[in-house]
């Protein structure tokens, strides 16, 4: 009777440790998959603040627009300070990526991230579109 509840004790040892090593596995595939992610929105945002952001800088400059609003002035202060500094992001994003993988609770970082990332993508649409409403109204003839 005592051998029957040992091997049954095994047996369930043993499906555990399947079960464990299976879901190890389908997190850390997950996690790597979420530091994709924000290793593609930041480049995302890399390319914007580098190369999209001095053209609409220009193109404001060019049509006289007047004063900027502060958000798109933050906005093109950062792209200028990025395209200044641009070698320290590589070694800034290998430090973020050891600190995600170091960190306790690596989903809910990057879920985080995520976001941020995104609310970024809407600060510049917002940032520059308050400029735009000022060009569109000069072309219109209304100021």
């Amino acid at each position: 009777m005592n051998a029957g509840a040992d091997d049954a004790n095994a047996r369930d040892a043993d499906f555990n440790d399947r079960v464990e090593r299976e879901v190890n596995r389908r997190l850390s595939s997950l996690t790597w998959f979420l530091c994709a992610i924000p290793l593609l929105l930041g480049s995302v945002h890399f390319f914007i603040l580098i190369f999209v952001i001095p053209k609409f800088k220009e193109m404001f400059e060019e049509m006289d627009v007047g004063a900027l609003p502060r958000p798109t002035l933050l906005v093109i202060a950062i792209s200028q300070l990025l395209s200044q500094y641009w070698y320290f992001v590589i070694p800034a994003y290998l430090i973020f990526v050891a600190a995600v993988y170091s960190a306790r609770d690596r989903l809910a970082l990057l879920t985080g991230l995520i976001f941020l990332f995104l609310a970024g993508f809407g600060f510049y649409a917002i940032s520059l579109f308050m400029p735009l409403v000022k060009i569109m109204d000069k072309l219109s003839g209304g100021g």
